[in-house]
Formats: structure tokens, sequence, C-alpha cells
């Protein structure tokens, strides 16, 4: 038996909404310490202030682990945040959309496709903010761009940092080279808050528009 009322059933996005934001928080929290934290190393070995008898190993110690701590909570938060979106992405279905493209395996999947996974995640995005808005808004159009936008300014400018730190072997270029990763964790800050920002946006917007269930806008 076919039929859209009957393939595609809407999934509740409300529980996966508070995840993704509950985690972009925690991701939040976790980098602002260790923006703190390299600034306290910064000030060491610039000599603004005097480190205690093997501060070395105690700054590389906590840097560790602080580093170890935002890899699992990025994995966790980019695990919750795809599931938020396939579901988003499945209901334009339900809303009536004959079309989704990208489709909810791309969508899903797109993030891990070289190359593609620079257009795929904010083309779907796009989609969903056009797709979902209720009559009478506006889309978050302008939102979804000034997210990627920052997303992708922090992605290149941290790979720009960790390259300068793997070729420090003095003190001013390792200075240079964790300011540069200090501004790649403040774009990134940004980044996580307009992300928790567009999700809680664009949840709102396609529970508005699902209840009337109008058509999806070409």
């Amino acid at each position: 038996m076919s039929g859209s009322a009957t393939q595609f059933v809407y999934r509740p996005t409300a529980a996966r909404r508070l995840r993704a934001a509950g985690a972009l928080i925690f991701v939040l929290v976790l980098v602002g310490t260790q923006i703190a934290w390299s600034m306290v190393g910064i000030g060491i070995v610039g000599g603004l202030w005097p480190g205690p008898d093997g501060w070395e190993w105690v700054y590389d110690v906590v840097d560790t682990l602080l580093v170890l701590a935002r890899l699992v909570a990025v994995i966790v938060t980019a695990v919750v945040f795809i599931q938020w979106q396939r579901s988003v992405t499945h209901n334009l279905h339900v809303i009536g959309a004959a079309v989704v493209d990208p489709s909810v395996t791309l969508s899903t999947w797109g993030w891990f496709i070289p190359v593609g996974n620079l257009y795929i995640p904010c083309a779907s995005m796009l989609q969903i903010a056009r797709r979902s808005v209720p009559y009478g808004e506006r889309p978050a159009v302008a939102l979804v761009g000034a997210w990627w936008a920052s997303w992708l300014t922090a992605y290149f400018v941290a790979a720009i940092g960790n390259s300068l730190q793997r070729r420090a072997e003095t003190a001013e270029p390792w200075i240079t080279a964790v300011t540069v990763a200090i501004i790649a964790d403040a774009i990134f800050l940004l980044a996580a808050a307009l992300a928790i920002q567009l999700v809680g946006r664009l949840t709102r917007q396609q529970q508005a528009r699902l209840s009337v269930r109008s058509p999806a806008s070409a």
C-alpha cells in the first residue's frame, strides 16, 4: 500500500531538539574552559605571570584531558544533532514536499562525504528552513548562512592553528599558534550558539507548519 500518509509518519522532534541543544551547551562550556586554559598557558610562557615548578607537566595533562573531553562531547553532539536533522528532513515529506533534495539519507551521510561535507549539510538545512516556515513568517535562511559560515571558518582557522603548533619549537611560535587556536575556538563558540538557536527555531517553525498540514512551498 502506498501514499504519503501511510509511508511518511511524523517523527516528533521536541526531545531530539532538547538533546541536541543540551549537547551543544555542554560543548560550549568545554570550549570556553579550553580557551581560558590556553590563555593561562600563553600568560606563563609569555612571562605575564610566573608559573609554578613543573607547570609544563600540569598544563599538558590538563590540556590533554580537555581535548579528550571535547572530542567525546563533539562526537556525542554530532550524533544527536544529525538525528535531529534527519527527523526534521523526514518530516518535510509529511508537510507535503513531493521531492526532498538533499534526501533524508544524503542529509545524514553528507557530513561524512569529503568535499561534499562543505556544502551538503548547509543545503539540507536551507531546505528545512525554506519548507518548514509557517505562513506569515520568514525562513531562517540568514541564520543558516551565519551558522554554516562560522562553522567553516572555525574549521579552517583551527587547521591553520594546528599546523602552526606542530611546527612551533620555541615560545614565540607556540604563542602564535595557540592564539590562532583561541580565535578558532571563539568562532566555534559562535557557531555552536547559532546552532542552538537554529535547532530551536526550525523545530518550532516545523511544528507550527505541521499543525496545519499545509502543502510545502516549491
